[in-house]
């Protein structure tokens, strides 16, 4: 029997986020593996993806239809804080993948990215953490839903780690959902570039400090665009606490 274990969810911006520590979150899929029935989905909502849904009602509906959604992004805390509810910490999605692994929390299938680094992060997560059982992988290239999802039941996986890129990632999991038999699904974004060492992650000083994005800016400079959404993310905010 599963036991459910209480996260307290706050709106920011009309998206649930969960107020969870990363040995809560790990507790809560882990009982899932071992006693809950159905799939888990775990988003990983930041300040860019909160912002486009305010102007796409099925963005928000798709993230709001998630079992639990990760703070990821230190402009996720800060907006906690402006709405006067504060998330405990900022729990990223390579974190928590990385956290899951880690623990051991169930077999895992690695579905997303360019060819041959969903093989590299597989060899690198069993190397790095022995006994884990990484039972299958597949790069973000496919043409048929059907096939994709047979691939991964197959494969017997508890937990499937989903790296397509935000908005794409988290709908091919809602759209998907009732067909795949995984315990439990998360959306890791790039991840799975970073873990089999094709991209540097910031050094431990930027993660600390809550400002990977200032090193992911200088490491890939298009990400402009993107890194400008964060004020605007924060005057929404702003905007929102005085109605």
């Amino acid at each position: 029997m599963e036991v459910v274990l209480e996260m307290e969810q706050y709106s920011i911006l009309g998206v649930n986020v969960t107020d969870v520590t990363y040995q809560q979150l790990y507790e809560n899929v882990k009982d899932h593996i071992d006693n809950g029935s159905g799939l888990k989905l775990v988003f990983t909502p930041n300040p860019e993806i909160i912002y486009m849904a305010q102007f796409d009602p099925d963005i928000k509906t798709m993230l709001n239809s998630s079992d639990i959604n990760l703070p990821d992004g230190i402009g996720v805390l800060i907006a906690s804080k402006m709405l006067g509810h504060p998330i405990k910490e900022r729990i990223t999605g390579i974190d928590t993948m990385l956290y899951l692994c880690e623990k051991k929390a169930g077999s895992v299938f690695l579905f997303g990215s360019k060819p041959g680094i969903a093989e590299l992060a597989a060899i690198e997560l069993e190397k790095r953490y022995p006994g884990l059982k990484v039972v299958g992988f597949h790069d973000g290239y496919f043409q048929d839903d059907s096939k994709m999802v047979e691939l991964i039941n197959r494969s017997g996986a508890d937990i499937v780690f989903v790296g397509l890129g935000a908005p794409k990632q988290e709908n091919w999991l809602v759209k998907n959902k009732d067909k795949l038999q995984p315990k439990v699904a998360m959306v890791i974004g790039g991840s799975m570039d970073v873990i089999s060492g094709t991209k540097k992650r910031a050094p431990q000083i930027f993660q600390k400090l809550n400002v990977e994005w200032v090193f992911r800016f200088f490491q890939e400079p298009s990400r402009f665009m993107r890194i400008i959404v964060l004020p605007k993310f924060l005057l929404r905010v702003i905007l929102n606490c005085k109605k």
